[in-house]
């Protein structure tokens, strides 16, 4: 039941998402155009590029130890990775925190097996 209504949020997010860029001049992306590449350390230190998953369904969550609603999603997004992975689809998650410990025990906490990656910035 918490996978159907994370789909519907997400697909909800994403429509408004490019409600909101068709109708602002020169924003965001068009359909089909890939997302800026990047080149981020993951948990184990070792830079992965954005484009190495190129060719796959990405889904870039952004997110905190310390985000509330980041918490209420992580099962939600591990159940997701767990049944879409076989199909050529990724979560691509980015970590703001400042601390790595914290974005670790986050992993450890709800066994997220999908790619976390590290942006202090």
């Amino acid at each position: 039941m918490k996978l159907n209504k994370l789909i519907i949020v997400l697909t909800l997010f994403f429509a408004c998402c490019s409600f909101i860029s068709c109708n602002k001049a020169n924003i965001g992306l068009n359909p089909k155009d890939f997302a800026p590449d990047f080149t981020l350390k993951n948990l184990k230190g070792e830079e992965v590029e954005l484009s190495n998953y190129r060719g796959k369904t990405v889904l870039l969550n952004f997110w905190a130890s310390w985000c509330v609603p980041c918490v209420e999603e992580a099962p939600s997004l591990q159940a997701l990775y767990e049944k879409l992975e076989s199909k050529d689809f990724v979560i691509v998650a980015v970590a703001i925190d400042d601390q790595e410990e914290d974005i670790k025990n986050f992993a450890n906490k709800f066994g997220l097996t999908f790619p976390i990656l590290i942006d202090k910035t």
